[in-house]
């Protein structure tokens, strides 16, 4: 049985019910999160990293020729001015990094396009499936259920509230890290609803968050020596595989807090399980 109470959440209980709902049936939840880490853009990202990292060695490596030549020859180049040599470097910096940096372009833009269209879907049909799985269903094309259900409003509303939490974080690093606790909930409200416009689920979200911000922030941070480890096969797979063995157990617990702080506020009177589509709607009385 699942520990809870409708006061407040306890860190180890929750972790404890991650656990327990992860016993006997880890292989779907780590399926789950590899599609989703797969699809999500993680693999193009990490392409992006290693290219751009290519681009600053060709920029170091040209520079350093062109270090070398002037020193050697004691000539400030003058592109065009007829240094055969001179001119012969400068072309060749210029179309290695107008080459490198134009293939990087194109796959940071790529990158943001599938973290919108793509990851932003795949994030709420992962919630879904891990508060599913909380009570059951263990079917892991539930990871998927993001572009089957109200896509385009999904979209909208994950953009819109990263948006903020983005405008947020340029006025500095906490106000950032505090929007996004703000939020920390909209994936999970869009799972239960998807119908949910984006400033419905953020005041859900914020209402659900008042005065537990850092209690989640502790909750995450709890998972920073697996983190550790994930990091560490991450540096072998494409920061691929240990992201994935590390979410499962993540995601669990998020989605057991999330319960808690949905039935606690349906308790409590001021979030209604229709709004949520909990129950199906009732028939207007005749």
């Amino acid at each position: 049985m699942y520990e809870t109470t409708y006061n407040t959440w306890n860190r180890k209980i929750i972790k404890s019910n991650a656990k327990l709902a992860l016993r006997g049936r880890y292989g779907p939840c780590f399926a789950a999160s590899l599609i989703a880490v797969l699809l999500s853009g993680s693999v193009l990202a990490y392409i992006a990293m290693q290219l751009n990292l290519r681009v600053q060695l060709e920029m170091t490596y040209w520079i350093d020729r062109l270090s070398s030549y002037s020193s050697d020859y004691g000539l400030y180049f003058d592109y065009g001015a007829g240094d055969v040599w001179g001119d012969y470097y400068l072309r060749a910096l210029f179309q290695q990094l107008e080459a490198l940096w134009t293939v990087a372009m194109v796959l940071m833009v790529f990158t943001v396009a599938v973290s919108i269209f793509v990851g932003g879907p795949l994030r709420v049909g992962e919630a879904r499936f891990y508060v599913h799985h909380r009570f059951g269903d263990t079917h892991v094309s539930t990871v998927l259920s993001g572009f089957r259900q109200r896509y385009l409003s999904t979209v909208g509303a994950r953009f819109t509230t990263n948006l903020f939490i983005g405008l947020w974080s340029l006025l500095f690093v906490i106000p950032g890290i505090v929007a996004a606790y703000r939020y920390y909930y909209v994936d999970f409200l869009l799972a239960d609803n998807p119908g949910l416009t984006g400033s419905r689920a953020r005041e859900i979200s914020k209402e659900m968050t008042k005065g537990e911000k850092g209690s989640l922030f502790l909750l995450d941070l709890s998972f920073l020596g697996w983190g550790i480890l994930a990091a560490f096969v991450n540096a072998f797979t494409l920061g691929i595989l240990g992201l994935a063995l590390l979410k499962p157990y993540m995601m669990a617990a998020r989605a057991d807090v999330y319960v808690y702080a949905r039935d606690r506020a349906i308790a409590q009177g001021w979030l209604r399980p229709e709004e949520l589509a909990l129950v199906p709607p009732q028939p207007p009385v005749q």
